[in-house]
C-alpha cells in the first residue's frame, strides 16, 4: 500500500487494482473526476492527495457490487473488463482506457498525464 492510513493488508478473494494518476514526472494528480465502469455497475469520485481512487476488489457474481470499507466492490466472473473514464472541463467523459481486473492478482494501474496537457491526454500503463 501507498497510504499511511489504515488499511487491509490482506487480499480478498478475487483481486484488486489500485488506479494512481499521474503527471509525466510521477507527480500525484489530486481531485481529477474520473469514472470507473465495470460490467453494469460505475463508481466516480475524486483522486486523493495521493493520486489514488479507492481499490477495486473483484468478488462472486453473487456479491452485489458496493462501496465498502473504503474501497469499490466490483461483483463478477474473472475476468472482469473496467473501463476508466476522466471528467472534462465541460462536463463531458472522456474513456482514457481499460483493464482486465482478474482472480488472483493485485494490479496497480497507473495512468500518466503529460504535464503540460494535464488532465489530457492520458496513458494507461501497467493494464492488460
Amino acid at each position: 500500500m501507498t497510504r499511511d492510513e489504515p488499511s487491509h493488508d490482506h487480499d480478498h478473494a478475487g483481486g484488486s487494482a489500485e488506479l494512481y494518476f499521474e503527471h509525466g514526472f510521477g507527480q500525484a494528480i489530486s481531485g481529477l473526476t474520473v469514472r470507473v465502469t465495470a460490467g453494469s455497475k460505475s463508481f466516480s469520485g475524486a483522486t486523493d492527495a495521493q493520486g489514488l481512487l479507492p481499490t477495486l476488489h473483484l468478488h462472486s457474481p453473487d456479491t452485489p457490487a458496493a462501496y465498502n470499507h473504503g474501497n469499490w466492490v466490483v461483483s463478477g466472473k474473472a475476468p472482469v473488463r473496467v473501463s476508466i473514464e476522466v471528467k472534462k472541463g465541460d462536463g463531458s467523459w472522456k474513456n482514457i482506457g481499460a483493464f482486465n481486473l482478474e482472480d488472483g492478482q493485485r494490479k496497480r494501474v497507473t495512468v500518466s498525464a503529460n504535464s503540460t496537457a494535464s488532465p489530457m491526454p492520458l496513458a494507461l500503463h501497467g493494464a492488460a
